[in-house]
Order: C-alpha cells, then structure tokens, then sequence
C-alpha cells in the first residue's frame, strides 16, 4: 500500500505559536501530525541547525506517515524551511498541491522570547543587548522578512499559503482555528485551550540548571525517551522551578525597543505591502499600526 505523503507544510517561524498549532491539530480528526513534532527534510542547506536532526533520505522521512488512516490533511512542521532557498522548490516538487501556513510576529517580540527560552536553559548568560547584537544570522533572517516569503510565492499560488499573525492567534485561538480549518476545507471544531512553552521567571536557578544539564548531558536520551515524555519532563522542570513571566516588552528597556524597531520598520513596511499585494493579510490589518511601528523615528 502507497504512503499518503504530506499535503500540508507548516514552515514557522520559530517562537510564533507552531507547537500550539500542533496541539490544536492533534485535536482534528482529520489532520494527521507526526511525533516528534518536526520533520527536518527539506532544508538541508541550512548551516544553523543541529545536522544530526535532518532525515536524510525520503524513505525515512515518509516512513513517519506510515499510521496514516483516512485524515484529509497531513501535516509535516519545520520551523526551518521558512529559512531555506531550497525548501520551497524540493517542497513544491514534492507536492505541488501542498498547502503552506506560516506564522509571523513582531521581531522585538521574537528576540525577546528567543532570548528568554535560551537564558531559562543556560545556553546563554548575557544581557537582551548583548544579545541582540551578537544574534547576528537571525537578525539577518528577520531583516530579510519579505525575501523569506517571496521563495515561497514564487513556487506556490497565493490560495495555496496561509498567513497567520502571531499575536491574533495568542488572542483567538478559536477564531484563527476556523480560519485555518476554512483554508485546509475540513470541518470546523471546538478547540480545547492548550497551554505550552508559557515564559517563566527562574525561581530556583540551581535546581533547574541540575535539571537541564542532566539532559543535556545525554544527548542520546533525545533518541530513546519518548516524545511526549520528553516534553512531560520539560514541563515538569517549568512547573518545579519557575513561576509566571512578566509580558515580555515591560522587560526591555523603552529606547532600546525603539531602536530595534527604528531598524525593522523598513521591513516590516515592505512586508505589510507584500502581503496585502498578494492578498494574504486582510484589508484593514496594517502591521506597521499593530506592531507599533508607526512612531519609531
């Protein structure tokens, strides 16, 4: 019997609300997705990625497919194809009836929660600043927002990709699940809110580095412990030694924030035309207003 392959890529961006996507998803009857929740295939001229984690051969990577029933929609998520020059072509020539979905959001946002999800896990110990300035290949990404999309447009007809804006989706889920569920031609559902990658603030710094650095300390623990157990004992440390995070933005400092902006809004503006040219954003959403970039001179 023939593997059903993907019909549906959802190519990030990363720290934009995918893993709720997944968790929304797995709630649909009719949408097939894959555990572990990313697949990395079709990217592999990527250079900022851990290459142990790509699937190097198609047969490896449909195998993941292989429990496939009657589901209409099957999707495979990689937050790094939005970053790849070849995944839109390998994509298209894979399935050129695939649909794309991709989640935008505010870059000052973005960075500040990369930079909190690396510093709750000791990758890094330096300040947003320092960060920001030292974060220099995703920056150079994020600066070259509209280009990233463009790859896409170029293989994919416009009623083919889905444009989804962060911070709609954290606000509605429900609505934005419909809007999706419209895109894909399944039936609608009540979704169950799901809760997943909250911000903490660390409470107890030496237990949790204890905690992570036995992980991490057994890189080959990825390989034998289950999915869903890994991401029971991720919440579980959350849970056990952190509390609730402030909103991001009362954490940066005002002039810093307007400087980053100051930077981005040429991008965000080229964006926020591109989108509406293509009609992939709605008449009366303006990034530039929402994303308060209006006033950052």
């Amino acid at each position: 019997m023939e593997i059903r392959k993907p019909n549906l890529f959802v190519i990030g961006l990363p720290k934009a609300g995918t893993t709720a996507l997944y968790c929304y998803f797995k709630q649909h009857s009719d949408i097939f997705v894959t555990e572990p929740k990313e697949l990395t295939y079709f990217c592999n001229d990527l250079t900022n990625i851990n290459r142990k984690n790509i699937i190097k051969t198609k047969k490896e990577f449909l195998s993941h497919y292989n429990n496939v029933k009657s589901q209409k929609v099957i999707a495979n998520f990689c937050g790094g194809y939005v970053f790849s020059k070849k995944s839109p072509k390998e994509i298209q020539e894979f399935n050129p009836k695939a649909k794309i979905i991709v989640i935008i959001r505010e870059p000052v946002s973005f960075f500040l929660s990369k930079y909190n999800h690396l510093l709750r896990n000791f990758n890094i110990s330096m300040k947003f600043e320092e960060f920001i300035n030292a974060d220099k290949s995703f920056k150079k990404e994020l600066l070259n927002y509209p280009g990233l999309l463009k790859n896409y447009l170029r293989y994919f007809p416009n009623n083919q990709i889905k444009v989804i804006l962060f911070e709609e989706f954290k606000n509605n889920n429900q609505q934005t699940i419909d809007e999706i569920t419209d895109f894909l031609n399944v039936n609608k559902i009540k979704v169950k809110e799901v809760k997943v990658n909250k911000g903490i603030e660390i409470k107890h710094h030496l237990l949790r580095k204890l905690l992570v650095e036995k992980i991490r300390a057994n890189p080959a623990s990825r390989e034998w412990i289950p999915y869903r157990l890994r991401v029971f004992y991720g919440e579980f440390v959350d849970w056990l030694t952190g509390a609730p995070k402030k909103n991001n933005n009362e954490l940066i400092d005002k002039e810093l924030q307007r400087k980053i902006k100051h930077k981005f809004k040429p991008v965000i503006v080229k964006l926020n035309n591109l989108l509406h040219d293509k009609n992939l954003l709605k008449k009366e959403v303006d990034l530039v207003k929402i994303w308060r970039y209006k006033d950052t001179t």
